[in-house]
């Protein structure tokens, strides 16, 4: 599904009045995200997963290396191309407050994706309030929400809304970047328990973007370690956490509270 080839990006490298420093933000990253799975991708601030997220939305042009969407070169895209391509490829923030308009009611939020995207979905516009209707009840909420305004919700209600937001334009891949960082812990199980219904539901990719092992450990098939840019491992969720090969992997699995996940309310049942 998603192939992330050799990527660098670098920042900076030059200015009005002279020449700046260039910052490297990644370092021939190499990723591979299989159609249906879940992709972890660990690391601490600055590890540059937010600048590669970035890039997997089109919002960034990588400085070296590719990255294919089935098959095709997201860097080759056209203006036009690109706007068909996001349509496919969504993304679930991390803060459910600031990410949501709040002059817009939750029927216009849900309902915009399709508007941009109607040639792609092919609804008219008497059929998006009953598409809105059908996203709503799918992440646990109701017709009843359609009308109100974002700060007539919980933190865990606005991360739903976004969430119905994201799939409105039927994507095939999900970005979802830290989207339990900013919600109570339990409000974090119910969040994590919709997505991975979800994913078994509509068959979705997704690219789990975490500093969070536990939730990591509880939701992704595989996993990739990304420090100072450069991935220093990566291996399916279940090797990496219990036979850790690079020293970073090993510190930051040590650091961990509770390593047990049978141990913690994320255990899977």
């Amino acid at each position: 599904m998603l192939r992330i080839e050799n990527v660098g990006k670098t920042f900076g490298g030059a200015r009005l009045f002279g020449r700046g420093k260039a910052v490297t933000a990644l370092s021939d990253v190499t990723l591979h995200v299989p159609r249906g799975q879940s992709v972890g991708l660990v690391g601490e601030s600055g590890s540059g997963k937010t600048t590669l997220a970035r890039c997997v939305l089109l919002l960034d042009r990588v400085t070296s290396g590719r990255i294919l969407f089935d098959g095709t070169d997201l860097s080759r895209l056209t203006r036009r191309e690109m706007q068909a391509m996001r349509a496919r490829i969504q993304i679930v923030f991390q803060d459910p407050y600031a990410s949501l308009n709040p002059r817009m009611t939750v029927r216009d939020t849900v309902a915009e994706p399709m508007e941009i995207h109607r040639h792609r979905l092919k609804l008219r516009a008497g059929g998006r309030t009953d598409r809105v209707v059908e996203l709503l009840e799918r992440v646990g909420l109701a017709a009843q929400h359609l009308y109100r305004f974002p700060h007539e919700f919980s933190g865990g209600q606005r991360q739903r809304i976004g969430i119905a937001r994201a799939l409105a334009s039927a994507p095939e891949l999900l970005v979802l970047d830290e989207p339990t960082s900013a919600l109570d812990v339990s409000v974090q199980a119910q969040i994590l328990t919709l997505l991975t219904d979800l994913q078994a539901q509509l068959g979705l990719t997704t690219l789990f973007i975490s500093h969070d092992l536990a939730v990591v450990r509880y939701i992704c098939d595989r996993v990739a370690f990304l420090h100072h840019g450069r991935v220093t491992e990566e291996g399916t969720t279940e090797e990496v956490f219990t036979a850790p090969r690079s020293d970073y992997a090993r510190a930051l699995l040590a650091a961990m509270p509770n390593p047990d996940p049978d141990r913690s309310f994320l255990a899977r049942g």
